[in-house]
């Protein structure tokens, strides 16, 4: 922070924190005392409950720093009370969501400075839409605490206890960002971009856009959202404004029987049709759980599924995989998947058979004859707001192959740079993506595949330890002992380098030798992930049946997934994923990010 900038700043109220506090028991003390000062003399603060801008649109989970120090306050008594105001800021186009995209495609954050926001200044000038600013009711921290302790039925003493007040930091967290999300406005832009990206065809024409438009808001508000308020405008000329502040993402062509609009950057109309997720979040579980029978094809009568105990089960599964990134309804996941079913069914969305079993009566969930006959519009909308998500974990999952250790049964787990890691886990993405085996672009993004190791750590799918590297504290990774096939991967296809510009590895350590077998020429790998690895299968590969906990894993996640014309789950597929995900294996090094040595692993 330039020093004439961090000074105005500080004298105009705010205060700079670090981004890590670690064990530093002194800063920890005199920034625990500050708050507790400012919050005795009775000053407002802002705390940004996320810790950081969302680059993906939708809300991130909880940063618990100054929450957790507000809330020791007033549990010690040294803060008689605390007023919590939820408050949300909308935009009609965010200026930054290019750089959002370099970033969560692994290009390092560039620096701010005092001359660039100079240089930049003209920006302003140009028309960025609207803001909303919207707050929901404030509570009382007091209050909540004495409610939490009664709702949870069982003896709390979060004073004293660590478990109970870390219980009740994280209720108090997520309890904010609900009411965020209850008070945020939907902007006409995420209406728009949400549209297009749920979009079977290329592209939509203008009436049929402003249809779905006000299909899609009419949705919003039918579950206690809001959209912007148009002013008394119609819903065209409100699609017609969104467009033209979204006119570098969106594609127009007018030389055809009427306008037709098409998705042009769609990594960047992610960032508003994230907007609109939360929303629709159980219907759409629900919709990508049932999507896993449907998908199989086949009669009608054999495309529905049990609801209890099958399509509860695969609800369960979808909603404690992606629970690091929403933020699901207090009432539990039975309560809230049945409250789905009974919308979608009065909407005939879908539809429940009842039949009579041994045991009593049988109910089973299937699309209703409407909705197939309109070309499954509304079941489609729900699962294309999902699939990105599923697409990110089910490469997470895939990633975790190229962690095999190379000697199996392993003694110990074999520990690589998590840096590294997802660094070719990106690049295995992309190559997926390009080969048609990935959907969606931007389920290679780095934050949302973060999250996905994240989730599979807490599945114990993979093991996460901090080691001292020089100064810094470096973060390791490793696939657990537990999760590890009983038997190796076949060695890795060759790969070849295609494209200009690529930087080509010219080896000559054993790693390369022994993976593409000596006397032949060395492979051509692109690091830099932009082009993609050509592989050829051998006989081992051609006939390589994948089997254990992980792929198992894989499996499973797989069964949600969109799937195409482009796209099929074969034993071939399968076979090229799992191959691609072993070169990714040998790719992985011990590095510090700008160079590549010898040695694979490091044993810890």
């Amino acid at each position: 922070m330039p020093g004439g900038v961090g000074y105005l700043l500080q004298h105009c109220g705010a205060f700079f924190i670090r981004r890590v506090w670690g064990d530093d028991l002194l800063y920890n003390s005199i920034m625990k005392e500050y708050i507790e000062i400012l919050l005795l003399r009775g000053h407002n603060i802002e705390a940004f409950t996320e810790g950081t801008r969302s680059r993906i649109g939708k809300l991130l989970q909880p940063k618990f720093g100054i929450m957790k120090i507000i809330l020791e306050a007033v549990l010690s008594g040294r803060v008689k009370d605390c007023m919590i105001v939820p408050m949300s800021i909308g935009y009609d186009r965010v200026i930054e969501t290019g750089s959002y995209v370099n970033e969560l495609l692994g290009v390092p954050k560039e620096k701010e400075s005092l001359y660039q926001l100079l240089s930049n200044m003209n920006i302003l000038s140009l028309k960025w839409g609207r803001i909303d600013i919207s707050f929901n009711k404030a509570f009382s921290l007091k209050e909540y605490i004495g409610a939490h302790t009664t709702r949870r039925g069982i003896p709390l003493n979060p004073s004293t206890s660590k478990i109970d007040r870390d219980l009740l930091l994280q209720s108090l967290g997520y309890r904010i960002l609900s009411d965020i999300n209850k008070v945020s406005v939907i902007m006409p832009t995420a209406l728009v971009g949400t549209i297009l990206l749920t979009l079977r065809g290329r592209g939509v024409g203008h009436d049929e856009l402003v249809r779905k438009i006000e299909w899609l808001k009419k949705g919003i508000e039918m579950r206690g959202g809001s959209a912007a308020d148009f002013g008394g405008k119609s819903t065209g000329w409100v699609v017609d404004r969104a467009i033209q502040v979204l006119k570098d993402l969106i594609g127009q062509r007018t030389d055809l029987l009427e306008p037709v609009y098409y998705p042009v950057k769609r990594f960047e109309l992610s960032y508003y049709r994230n907007q609109v997720i939360h929303l629709f979040i159980n219907e759409a579980i629900l919709s990508c759980a049932l999507y896993a029978t449907v998908k199989q094809g086949g009669p009608i009568h054999v495309q529905r599924v049990k609801i209890n105990p099958d399509l509860e089960r695969d609800c369960s599964f979808v909603s404690k995989l992606l629970k690091s990134e929403f933020i699901y309804g207090p009432n539990g996941l039975t309560e809230n998947m049945m409250k789905s079913i009974e919308d979608l069914t009065s909407l005939d969305v879908m539809r429940i058979d009842v039949e009579n079993g041994t045991d009593g009566e049988v109910k089973y969930l299937s699309l209703s004859a409407e909705e197939r006959r309109i070309g499954r519009e509304t079941f489609d909308f729900f699962c294309f707001l999902l699939w990105p998500f599923l697409e990110t974990y089910w490469l997470a999952a895939i990633s975790c192959f190229a962690l095999i250790p190379q000697t199996l049964p392993p003694i110990e787990p074999t520990w690589v740079d998590e840096r590294v890691f997802l660094d070719k886990a990106q690049f295995l993405g992309k190559t997926l993506y390009y080969e048609g085996d990935l959907s969606y672009f931007e389920a290679v993004n780095k934050e949302t595949l973060k999250n996905g190791f994240q989730r599979l750590k807490e599945m114990g799918v993979i093991l996460f330890r901090k080691v001292k590297k020089g100064n810094e504290n470096v973060t390791m990774v490793a696939l657990s002992l537990d999760w590890c096939p009983k038997t190796a991967l076949p060695k890795p296809p060759k790969c070849s380098k295609t494209g200009k510009g690529s930087e080509e590895v010219k080896s000559n350590n054993t790693i390369f030798t022994s993976i593409f077998g000596g006397g032949k020429p060395e492979p051509k790998i692109s690091l830099d992930g932009t082009d993609t690895p050509q592989d050829y299968f051998d006989e081992t590969w051609r006939y390589f049946v994948p089997e254990g906990k992980l792929w198992e894993l894989c499996e499973q996640i797989g069964r949600y997934r969109r799937e195409g014309k482009n796209r099929r789950d074969t034993a071939t597929v399968a076979a090229r994923v799992l191959s691609l995900a072993s070169v990714t294996g040998a790719l992985l090094t011990e590095s510090d990010g700008t160079g590549w040595i010898k040695k694979k692993t490091s044993k810890l």
